[in-house]
């Protein structure tokens, strides 16, 4: 049985994300000493038709990390994780696309509106000059997600699978750049530890 490039990409892209995942762990992880974890506070974020908990570190006080730093990096792994959340839902539902059903179509539509507003959230944010290359390259993959949801609202407008098949390329384009800046994030915490 031949499997098609569309299932190939979007398997990819689920394997890509959930690399990506244990590199937020990571992040997490290295900013929360497990005395500080128990002090994390629970946001509730709703992505489809079900909610995301996603925890909010608290960067470790006795870093050399400025308050700033400690904000950019609490403000970015939170943000990261929502991004996370709407790209896996979107995976799925690219897993499967039907532009002619309703259902479908509301569940992709939620989350392309998601991406697009989660970048426009991230270009707002202030960034300290330490983090700048971080911040450039987090946002530049948030643009290209964000290119990847417009090109699935305007296949559901044409009623065209080509760009939704487009987007998928996008969308594992955009992991591949997040990844590159989660990890720039992790060196920047470790160097100053």
């Amino acid at each position: 049985m031949r499997i098609p490039p569309i299932v190939k990409a979007i398997l990819l892209l689920i394997v890509i994300i959930a690399v990506w995942a244990g590199g937020a762990i990571l992040i997490n992880n290295q900013i929360n000493t497990p005395a500080q974890t128990s002090t994390t506070t629970s946001q509730t974020t709703t992505a489809t038709t079900t909610a995301t908990t996603t925890s909010t570190p608290t960067p470790t006080p006795t870093s050399n990390l400025s308050p700033e730093e400690q904000a950019y990096i609490t403000t970015i792994t939170d943000h990261s994780s929502r991004v996370t959340a709407a790209v896996i839902s979107l995976s799925e539902l690219l897993a499967d696309p039907q532009i002619d059903n309703d259902t479908w179509v509301s569940q992709a539509t939620v989350q392309t509106e998601t991406l697009q507003s989660l970048y426009d959230e991230m270009v707002q944010v202030p960034t300290p000059y330490s983090t700048f290359n971080i911040h450039y390259n987090y946002t530049y993959a948030l643009s290209v997600y964000k290119s990847a949801a417009q090109a699935i609202d305007q296949g559901i407008a044409d009623q065209e699978i080509s760009s939704i098949q487009q987007s998928v390329s996008l969308m594992n384009s955009g992991t591949n750049l997040l990844n590159n800046s989660i990890n720039m994030l992790n060196v920047f915490i470790a160097g100053s530890s």
